[in-house]
Parts: C-alpha cells; structure tokens; sequence
C-alpha cells in the first residue's frame, strides 16, 4: 500500500509539473504575441495607443508569481491555466490584436465567459474560507453568482476609467451632444452587464444539476482543487 501511495504521489507531481510547464508555455506565447502586437501597432500601423495596451497586456501573466513573491500566495495549476487561457482569448487576441472590432460577437462571448469564470472565483474563495462540505449548496451558489456580479461591475469601472483617463472606447465609441460635449453610449455597459448576468446563470444550473444529482460533473474536481490550494 505505501509503495501504491508513492507511486500515486510521484505520478500526481509529475502531473503538477507537466501543468506547470504548460502554463509556462501559454504565459510565454501570450507574452510574445501582446509584445509582437504593441511592436506591430507602434511601428507599422502608427497606432500608439493600441501599441501601449499590447505592452501593458504583458503585466497580466505575472500576476500569480506577483501574488506568490509579494503575498505568499500560490494557485493551484488549474486556477492558472484557467486564468492564463481566459488572457489569451479575451486580452491578447480581444483586446492586444484587436479582434474585438473584427469579430462582433466576440466582445459579447467574452464577457458571458467571463461571469461563470467569476462564479469560479467564487467557488475558490468558498474553499478557501470554510470547509465546503459543511456548507448549503444555496449558501455556495448565492457566493458565487455574488463574486461573478462584483468582478463584472469592477470590470465596467476599469473600462470606464480607461475611457475617460485613457481615451479609450471601451463601452463604445463617444456621442456627441448638443452641448458640445461627448457622451459614452450606456447601451454597451448593459450589454456586457447581461451577458455576465447570463454566465453566472449558466455557472449556476451547472451547480444545481451537480448538486442535485451528486455528479462530479467537473464541479466536484474543481471543489477538491480549490480546496487544496496553499497558502505558504
């Protein structure tokens, strides 16, 4: 039995290495791909402004060794391929290489993406506080769809901040008035609200059927996960 255990435990580390490498490797790509776009848009397409968003988008990939040197905190490796997946599509190829205004749609995915990644969130956060097995499914749910409302409203304030610090167009391009002034579109802001509403929904019914049915369903492995992750 022990030897089966050691066994089982070289083959889990090994499994946390080769995850750790893969997301070293989607860290890297994504860092060359946002460089590559800011070198694109400040030399050939005379876009600076793109060009800094491209550069910016790198400091995205350092947040979990970010959080580990400075706050001792470590994630598990699910957490950070989750995160650095979610980077890639929506902050490299969305916001890095632009494809938010090639593709019309796919402002909106990202955002419905991003309110059942919020629910995630707060499945971490309801792993980290308290032994979930102790815990009302109802309880579990009312924190997850909470945490996913709360990301979605702090996302809308950065974009917001960006507008008008930045003279970004994030929540759409500015209206002029009759004043003479510009006014942000609001239709845009409600759009990305609902959709995250719509995520979260989906996170939710997922949670439900699990919980009803007692399958895994992959919500029973991310709950042992979370529950797992070290703090040093």
């Amino acid at each position: 039995m022990e030897n089966n255990k050691g066994g089982m435990s070289a083959e889990m580390k090994g499994d946390a290495k080769v995850m750790s490498a893969a997301n070293r490797v989607i860290a890297l790509i994504s860092i060359l791909a946002t460089l590559g776009a800011a070198v694109y848009f400040f030399a050939f397409a005379d876009d600076p402004r793109r060009g800094m968003y491209g550069a910016l988008s790198v400091l995205i990939f350092i947040v979990p060794d970010f959080l580990d040197l400075v706050f001792h905190v470590r994630f598990s490796n699910s957490i950070i391929t989750v995160f650095f997946c979610f980077c890639f599509f929506a902050v490299v190829l969305g916001t890095s290489w632009n494809l938010y205004t090639y593709l019309s749609w796919y402002d909106r995915a990202m955002h419905s993406i991003f309110g059942y990644i919020g629910c995630v969130a707060g499945l971490v956060v309801v792993c980290r506080l308290s032994d979930y097995r102790s815990l009302r499914p109802a309880f579990i749910i009312f924190v997850c769809f909470s945490v996913s409302l709360m990301c979605g409203a702090v996302w809308e304030i950065y974009e917001f901040l960006c507008d008008t610090y930045l003279g970004a167009d994030a929540q759409g391009v500015p209206v002029e008035t009759a004043a003479g002034g510009s006014v942000v579109p609001v239709v845009d802001t409600m759009q990305d609200i609902i959709c995250n509403f719509c995520g979260a929904v989906v996170f939710v019914i997922h949670y439900i059927i699990h919980a009803a049915t007692g399958k895994d369903l992959l919500i029973g492995r991310m709950k042992e996960d979370f529950s797992s992750v070290l703090l040093k």
